[in-house]
């Protein structure tokens, strides 16, 4: 699981923030002297916890991924679930052939055009 950032709850486990980062923490306690790094053991002592990206599967030839905004506890590690499902027919085409942003004339992918030029 790849991390994306830390979360900030309260004692019903309730987000408070998220994300939250260590010039977050350092404002909130201005006294207080962090480490430059500061590690997760710091971090839950104010109930900041790192959060995780869910494991996943993607075919990007064929498939589309999406993130959570917000993080869920699972098996008490916060983690963002990702969603996967199947790109549609449009979408597919559009990967292939695409239209050039300055242009806006149509083109062919590298990996299109070695395909075809093979066939």
């Amino acid at each position: 699981m790849a991390f994306c950032g830390h979360v900030k709850i309260d004692e019903n486990n309730n987000i408070v923030k998220f994300p939250i980062f260590g010039d977050d923490l350092r404002k909130a306690y201005p006294n207080v002297v962090f480490e430059a790094d500061i590690s997760n053991e710091t971090f839950s002592k104010y109930n900041i916890y790192p959060v995780y990206e869910e494991s996943y599967t993607c075919n990007h030839e064929n498939q589309k991924y999406t993130h959570a905004t917000v993080p869920v506890l699972v098996n008490n590690v916060w983690t963002i679930k990702v969603t996967v499902e199947d790109c549609t027919a449009e979408e597919i085409l559009h990967r292939e052939y695409g239209k050039d942003m300055a242009s806006g004339k149509p083109y062919v992918t590298f990996e299109k055009w070695k395909k075809e030029k093979e066939d």
